[in-house]
């Protein structure tokens, strides 16, 4: 996290521990490790790095806190018993994208009014995530706006985050809902997400549209909620039904196979 951050940083910390010394190497500079550009990997529709910058922006009070330290795996009522001032604006941890171990960095950027200008610093990253609170009907206003101007013409990814689920929806006042913008704009559907009981596969999410960028295809695996809203319907229906959905999850299995040796493919190639 320190090298991403803070470059002279960690080759200051480096020096104190005596790295040059313990190492056959005569620099620093040796233990810091350059990628390609980002441009590239949007080109590639893939990325070879193992670790991604993951903006998390909305308005105070939509949650972005316990949201970043649901990563760590902390609830909603584990937060609340920590002093807020003494967190850090940065989360880390490992995630798992097909196979392959990612690090993803959470960095929360507060808006505090509607007309705030963001810093050109808190745009660029390797995946976006614009939070709102679905309990607040004003709350959605800031994501669009932001996104309107900040990423509608970028080609860094998006993902809208309906968070508070657990206290109900409000109507948000917008000229459109949260559901027909991201349909309007070609954004993934608002993802749910309660901070009561944090779920990992959002972060899971996140971490493989920052590895795929522009592969659409490898973010399709997260599209299950509505396969298992289907399964339990099924779980009241009839034969015919059952057939219906078994097919579906037959399908869904193939094209998954599929997928996985696609991106094992140009994950190879791009090695080479």
């Amino acid at each position: 996290l320190w090298t991403l951050l803070d470059v002279k940083k960690t080759l200051e910390h480096l020096a104190y521990l005596g790295f040059c010394v313990t190492s056959p190497h005569s620099s620093q500079l040796a233990a810091i490790t350059v990628t390609r550009e980002k441009r590239l990997d949007l080109a590639k529709k893939a990325s070879v790095r193992s670790v991604y910058q993951c903006h998390v922006i909305g308005h105070m009070g939509a949650g972005k806190t316990t949201f970043c330290q649901g990563l760590l795996g902390r609830t909603m009522e584990e937060v609340s018993g920590l002093i807020h001032s003494t967190l850090s604006r940065h989360t880390i941890d490992t995630l798992q994208v097909y196979g392959q171990e990612k690090y993803l960095v959470l960095h929360d950027i507060d808006v505090h009014n509607i007309t705030d200008v963001l810093m050109p610093s808190d745009v660029q990253c390797d995946v976006a995530c614009l939070i709102y609170d679905v309990s607040c009907p004003d709350s959605f206003e800031y994501v669009a706006r932001i996104y309107m101007k900040y990423f509608s013409e970028s080609q860094i990814p998006v993902l809208v985050v309906g968070n508070k689920q657990d206290r109900g929806k409000a109507w948000q006042r917008y000229i459109m809902q949260p559901e027909q913008f991201c349909q309007r704009y070609k954004l993934p559907p608002p993802h749910p997400f309660s901070s009561a009981a944090p779920k990992r596969d959002i972060y899971t999410k996140l971490a493989t549209m920052a590895a795929y960028p522009r592969f659409q295809a490898a973010w399709m695996l997260f599209y299950k909620s509505r396969q298992l809203q289907q399964l339990s319907v099924a779980m009241s229906g009839g034969t015919g039904t059952w057939i219906r959905i078994g097919l579906g999850v037959a399908a869904a299995a193939t094209l998954t196979l599929i997928l996985a040796r696609i991106i094992k493919r140009t994950f190879s190639i791009d090695i080479r």
